[in-house]
């Protein structure tokens, strides 16, 4: 059987195709230069015992098998012919699918090698991008954890400030509760009057300061909360963007990888087919 292959083929073309095809042609050859030596011997054989023929009956017998013989001899030579003839065409075939076969795998080589260098050119700026994504994603999350400790200090100022006046107003107040309650006690009513307007103005001076610290608890916490908000968004941003950047890469890189495999199966292949026309050669 004679494999013909046409077109453009980019996969893997059958190595044992030409030598399948040679193999039985080669068989006949042989077979048909057997029939020519053993026609030959034959001939001879019956030539011989023609020229010792004596009585004009055993020659004419003698005569027509070295005849016949002798067609044999012919037949056999033209089959031969033929075999070698159709050995030949073989063989032709063989050389013409191996060299249609190294010329695919070459195409294809150098196809995959190009796609490798393509995907390789692609991926450095690539690669470079995700690393300068994944720097800006640290530098997201060291910003975030600074602005949210900024935060915390400056609702915790606020804080220790509103504490201290709280305290100091929670003191003044309890020193008029007592100067009153003496005052009372000695019942000097001048005394008590204006030490009454002076412990009443200090109470409420000590709650103003009470709201104020939880106003400020409030602030606080708001604080922080915003703080919170923007640096996550910031951060998340960042992280989002340093993943596609690095996908983009990683995908990149797999396709120079398969690209590389694939450039080394058609060096293969186009070294076994150059191995398969040496030997057709």
């Amino acid at each position: 059987e004679i494999i013909l292959v046409t077109g453009v083929q980019t996969c893997a073309l059958p190595i044992s195709a030409a030598k399948s095809a040679a193999a039985p042609a080669k068989t006949e050859v042989e077979k048909a230069k057997e029939s020519v030596a053993a026609a030959d011997k034959a001939y001879a054989k019956a030539m011989a015992e023609a020229a010792k023929a004596k009585d004009p009956r055993s020659k004419a017998a003698a005569q027509t098998a070295a005849k016949n013989a002798k067609a044999k001899v012919a037949s056999a030579k033209a089959k031969a012919k033929a075999a070698d003839a159709r050995a030949a065409k073989a063989k032709a075939q063989a050389k013409a699918t191996a060299s249609r076969e190294v010329a695919t795998a070459g195409a294809t080589k150098a196809n995959k090698l190009k796609a490798k260098q393509a995907a390789e050119k692609e991926s450095k700026p690539l690669k470079a991008q995700a690393e300068q994504a994944a720097k800006a994603r640290e530098q997201a999350k060291a910003q975030a954890s600074g602005a949210l400790k900024a935060a915390t200090s400056k609702g915790t100022l606020l804080e220790t400030k509103a504490k201290s006046n709280l305290e100091a107003a929670s003191r003044k107040a309890k020193a008029k509760a007592e100067a009153l309650a003496k005052a009372k006690a000695q019942g000097n009513k001048k005394v008590i009057a204006k030490v009454q307007k002076e412990a009443t103005k200090a109470a409420q001076a000590e709650k103003q300061a009470a709201d104020a610290l939880g106003k400020v608890k409030q602030q606080k916490a708001g604080i922080i909360a915003e703080a919170t908000k923007k640096s996550d968004a910031a951060f998340k941003a960042s992280a989002k963007k340093a993943s596609a950047a690095a996908k983009k890469a990683e995908e990149k890189a797999k396709q120079s990888k398969a690209a590389a495999e694939a450039a080394a199966a058609a060096e293969a292949q186009q070294k076994a087919a150059t191995q398969k026309l040496s030997k057709v050669r």
